[in-house]
């Protein structure tokens, strides 16, 4: 699945730098933990985890352009060793981000507004048998992205680049091997501050980013409910970027 949004992501990327002006690409590679809370149980725990993020932006006029992000991460397979361990696997998600964007402010201190569709979807994999639970979720997302710049010369400029970002969504739970689906719903929380240098068209940046989901109870299907679940990836931020 994730080969496949990742071709999409490049062929939806060429079509759009052929009709803008302005057009910047970033990666990020990240390092932090990851956190899973079942309400209502004793599975619950923190571990090792890292970061992914591949994107673009174009814009269309002055004011005016979008783009598309996609973003994951990975636990090690050691989640709930300690509190479950029959139950000891692997945590991942990743995340599809199509928007719209609004500039506002000015050169020196930019405000881009992002609004738009993510689709996120998020696992639990069992190391005993494979077993799996998995969330899919369709929702519209905003996202404020204010860049603050501090020092700039000739062909050089430090900023400090800050994210925030808010979702709501529909969800489907499922598990493998199959037996039902369960309808609920999810929320979405992210925040990330960096530092940022810019020489020329391209820059580098080193930031913290945190990225918080929660999943409702579901709906009761043949008797069965699906506990509502917290996630959180916390961790230190590498990326570098270009503008063509």
């Amino acid at each position: 699945m994730r080969k496949n949004l990742s071709l999409l992501l490049l062929s939806l990327l060429s079509g759009a730098c052929a009709t803008a002006h302005d057009v910047k690409a970033a990666v990020a590679f990240g390092a932090g933990t990851m956190e899973h809370k079942t309400h209502g149980t004793a599975l619950d725990d923190t571990t090792s985890a890292g970061y992914f993020a591949l994107g673009a932006e174009a814009m269309f006029s002055e004011r005016v352009g979008g783009g598309i992000r996609l973003e994951g991460s990975a636990s090690d397979d050691d989640m709930f060793a300690e509190a479950v361990p029959i139950a000891t696997g692997e945590a991942t998600d990743s995340e599809l981000f199509f928007h719209g964007t609004a500039l506002f402010g000015d050169e020196e201190s930019p405000l881009p507004l992002r609004f738009g569709l993510f689709f996120r979807s998020y696992g639990l994999t069992q190391n005993l048998g494979g077993a799996e639970l998995n969330w899919s979720s369709l929702g519209p997302r905003l996202e404020l992205a204010p860049d603050l710049e501090l020092a700039a010369g000739d062909g050089f400029r430090w900023s400090l680049p800050a994210r925030l970002g808010v979702g709501i969504g529909m969800s489907v739970a499922e598990t493998e091997p199959s037996t039902e689906q369960w309808n609920t719903t999810m929320t979405h929380l992210d925040a990330g501050l960096a530092s940022r240098l810019q020489f020329s068209q391209v820059w580098f940046d080193i930031g913290f980013l945190v990225r918080r989901t929660s999943y409702a109870e579901s709906e009761d299907v043949v008797g069965v409910t699906i506990l509502g679940a917290d996630t959180t990836f916390t961790g230190l931020v590498l990326g570098f970027g270009a503008k063509f």
